[in-house]
């Protein structure tokens, strides 16, 4: 079997007479053709016979040339795993169980301009946890029901509603800022007391603060996206 083989070649269009030389020379491109190797000699990396086929039907060359690709994409989908692989590993961050003398997890939480510090410790019997905010029962200082759902949130991600005392103090904003606040504090605390926390309460996006502040009034506005009223004249 031959294989034809595309070659071009230049050729310039003779210029025309001295009357007629504003006209630029034009080129063309002529193609020419020639017999490429015969079967047997190899040919993009084949040595193989160009005529034979797979069982598919598919010619055994562009088999090769396929297997080739697939080869090398594999070898970098390996590479940039390695690369990966390293990476994470020399910036993976090992955390530890964190308690004071008393048995005790510390966690700050903020929440606006509220900010609620928390200390977390395991209670001597099941279900019998206390949360103390400021002095207070949670029940008596966080008179909504929404409020109380917002400080029992991290205990109820990891499936240990009273199983923990809680005392903590908040300051600073309203009701809904401090119960974030709390809430926050609580994540933290439950993350330093037992590292395996963590990855279900990140989930439910307890550990990152919210950065949600009250937007500013503007001037000749009432409020921040309050108007006065229009008067014509």
């Amino acid at each position: 079997m031959k294989l034809l083989l595309l070659t071009a070649r230049r050729v310039a269009r003779a210029t025309a007479p001295a009357a007629a030389s504003a006209f630029r020379p034009v080129s063309r491109t002529l193609i020419n053709a020639r017999w490429g190797p015969e079967d047997g000699q190899k040919w993009f990396g084949f040595d193989g016979d160009l005529d034979a086929v797979t069982e598919e039907g598919v010619p055994t060359w562009l088999q090769s040339i396929r297997n080739m690709s697939t080869v090398e994409e594999e070898r970098a989908a390996r590479a940039k795993a390695a690369r990966k692989a390293f990476h994470d590993a020399k910036n993976k961050i090992v955390r530890v169980r964190k308690l004071d003398e008393k048995g005790r997890a510390y966690g700050t939480g903020r929440r606006k301009t509220s900010t609620a510090r928390v200390w977390v410790k395991q209670s001597a019997e099941p279900f019998g946890g206390r949360i103390v905010v400021n002095k207070k029962d949670v029940v008596d200082y966080f008179v909504r029901d929404t409020h109380r759902e917002e400080v029992l949130k991290p205990f109820s991600v990891i499936e240990k509603i009273g199983g923990f005392d809680v005392y903590c103090t908040v300051k600073g904003g309203g009701m809904t800022g401090q119960a974030g606040a709390v809430r926050h504090g609580i994540a933290r605390a439950l993350q330093n007391y037992d590292p395996e926390y963590r990855p279900a309460l990140k989930k439910a996006g307890l550990m990152t603060r919210d950065p949600r502040m009250v937007e500013r009034k503007k001037p000749g506005q009432k409020k921040a996206r309050k108007k006065f009223q229009w008067v014509k004249r």
